[in-house]
């Protein structure tokens, strides 16, 4: 749940989609909607001075996924604050779940019961953000990361990856950190790429290339064969749900997180979702500036990003 007067911009051209959206989101979410049809309504607004949305969801199949991607970046690079969003992450408002999702309980209507939902969301932020950023050491980093999702979502197990920025295109990355441990030598490095053959890229390339999380809440209901033999094949995993999300800086994915569930399916809402890629972005800027103090001897300033005005014990902990 968002405090009065937050937010959201909705990228849809189905008036009928827009109406239904409108209502749950605010009923739901206390979300404020603004629509925009297209990429270049989306990028004319986030530049308007007179707008400040909290979260922007993008629907990458109006203009294809390479330009809803390249609006991404786009947002990302001249504001992190904003959450951005791909509308096929958000599984709650699709088959077979949104009938569950939009039969909204009794005790939504109740402002006390909305403001305390509120008030959890910052906790829950504060609780997975807090020792990310007071981290003195990558692997600190990868380990709070890691351990906060568990203790928040509940995880059967989560997984640290930084890409090999130093390849362009990239195409490797090296799995730096697992809770609990499944591999037992650290980093292991591997290869992006799908099977030989394959006529389309890997799950994990475009998840690299566009910078697009990938989202199973019940592998066995999408019948995602493809997906299972590839997450095996990588990683040694077994799972019915897994969430991996990107962290972007510059425009480009340096590494991604992961969490998977063995036995259970994992539907996460739009306030989850939310959380986890404030935790990506807040993880990014602080793999940044640990990088830079460490190999290049400079002590930045890191970005006061909106959520630090509302944790006053945040102030001046940062790099």
């Amino acid at each position: 749940m968002y405090f009065d007067n937050t937010k959201a911009l909705l990228m849809t051209n189905d008036p009928e989609f827009q109406e239904k959206m409108e209502h749950y989101l605010f009923n739901r979410y206390n979300l404020k909607i603004d629509t925009a049809a297209n990429s270049l309504e989306v990028l004319e607004r986030f530049a308007s001075a007179n707008e400040l949305y909290e979260m922007i969801i993008l629907d990458e199949e109006i203009d294809g996924l390479s330009t809803a991607s390249h609006v991404f970046k786009t947002i990302k690079e001249q504001n992190e604050q904003v959450c951005v969003m791909f509308r096929s992450t958000l599984r709650e408002i699709t088959d077979p779940y949104n009938q569950t999702a939009f039969a909204l309980p009794p005790e939504y209507a109740d402002k006390n019961f909305r403001l305390d939902l509120a008030n959890r969301r910052l906790d829950t932020i504060n609780s997975l953000i807090y020792p990310v950023i007071k981290s003195s050491s990558m692997e600190e980093i990868y380990q709070k990361a890691c351990q906060g999702l568990m203790k928040v979502f509940k995880a059967d197990y989560t997984l640290f990856v930084i890409n090999r920025t130093d390849e362009k295109p990239i195409k490797r990355g090296n799995m730096v950190w697992d809770t609990p441990e499944r591999i037992k030598e650290l980093p292991y490095e591997f290869d992006f790429k799908g099977p030989a053959g394959a006529a389309e890229p890997s799950y994990l390339e475009t998840l690299v290339k566009y910078c697009k999380p990938i989202y199973f809440p019940d592998v066995d209901t999408d019948k995602n064969k493809e997906f299972l033999r590839e997450i095996k094949e990588k990683f040694s995993y077994t799972c019915r749900s897994v969430l991996l999300v990107p962290m972007v800086f510059d425009k480009m994915c340096i590494g991604f997180f992961g969490m998977f569930y063995e036995k259970d399916s994992r539907l996460y809402n739009l306030l989850e979702l939310d959380i986890i890629l404030k935790l990506a972005d807040f993880t990014t800027v602080a793999i940044i500036a640990i990088f830079l103090k460490e190999h290049m001897n400079l002590k930045i300033e890191i970005p006061k990003m909106r959520e630090l005005s509302e944790f006053p014990e945040l102030s001046g902990t940062l790099f």
